[in-house]
């Protein structure tokens, strides 16, 4: 004879895996459907020529990271004649 809490166990585990599998096709239908949204309704407030990967980048000389992790103050460049207003043009 077969043991009838073994078959139900193994039952309620089928049926718990089964309700598992539901759960991560649901999230998994969810994020497609979430990214299909994203993808056809970008950002209103986004300016389109602005490219959101290099927002907050300013460009020219970086400070020295090392300065920082030593918590050292930058030095300054020796180029103060170029930042004044007297240029001749």
């Amino acid at each position: 004879m077969t043991d009838r809490k073994a078959s139900f166990a193994k039952r309620q585990r089928e049926l718990e895996q089964k309700e598992r599998a539901a759960q991560r096709l649901a999230k998994r239908n969810e994020r497609r459907a979430r990214a299909a949204n994203a993808a056809a309704n970008p950002d209103p407030n986004a300016d389109p020529d602005i490219d959101p990967d290099l927002v907050g980048i300013v460009p020219g000389p970086q400070p020295n990271p090392y300065d920082q992790m030593l918590g050292e103050e930058p030095a300054a460049s020796g180029d103060d004649d170029a930042s004044s207003g007297d240029r001749a043009e």
